[in-house]
């Protein structure tokens, strides 16, 4: 798998922009996966129903937002992990991922359970509010891919790639210019039949005003 591949299978499952995180060693299902110091995440990620759990052992307030919460594998499918949720923490303020091991078939139990800092964590929003993840390795195609791009949108925790951007059209657009390059001469037409159709017009906008 490389970024490539990914970018269209995230596109394939409706995912328009990629919020990528470099992975500390504390991120894993047992510390859970922290995703920023404020509740900006909820403007990113849908979530669904959202309980409150009283100061009990932890002492202090939190709340659970259950995520729909789906795993990209390698082929492009997608593996469902119905525990998955986001811990919010008011007096900190922080949010954190959890529950997205447990009880999926097809997670990436591998990387997410241990403390392996450099693991890419790739996140993304497809159809039907159903929020995408994928995890590579640190030594992965995909992560040396990322960590040499630049001049990524910033978003707190994450860097932004936008799978519809400007560089995009760019590439079209040159693509084209390149193609009628390609053809050398081209016999040129006159478009007689639109610059009378065009002097209509302003004859017509002449008497009107």
């Amino acid at each position: 798998m490389n970024l490539t591949n990914l970018k269209k299978a995230f596109a394939d499952n409706g995912g328009q922009t990629l919020y990528i995180k470099i992975l500390s060693p504390n991120d894993n299902s047992k510390n859970q996966v922290y995703l920023g110091g404020s509740f900006d995440i909820l403007n990113i990620l849908p979530v669904h129903e959202i309980k409150t759990e009283e100061a009990g052992d932890w002492k202090r307030e939190r709340f659970k937002a259950s995520l729909n919460y789906y795993w990209l594998d390698e082929n492009g499918g997608l593996s469902e992990a119905a525990n998955s949720q986001l811990i919010l923490y008011p007096k900190y303020p922080e949010v954190r991922f959890s529950g997205f091991l447990k009880g999926c078939y097809n997670a990436p139990s591998e990387l997410m359970s241990k403390r392996l800092e450099g693991r890419v964590l790739v996140l993304s929003v497809g159809k039907y509010g159903k929020v995408l993840g994928y995890v590579a390795h640190p030594e992965s195609e995909i992560a040396t891919e990322i960590s040499s791009m630049s001049n990524l949108e910033i978003h707190g925790v994450f860097m932004v790639l936008n799978l519809n951007d400007r560089d995009d059209s760019r590439k079209s657009l040159l693509a084209e210019l390149y193609r009628i390059h390609k053809l050398n001469w081209i016999v040129s037409k006159r478009l007689i039949m639109m610059a009378r159709f065009c002097l209509v017009i302003h004859q017509i906008a002449e008497v009107i005003l």
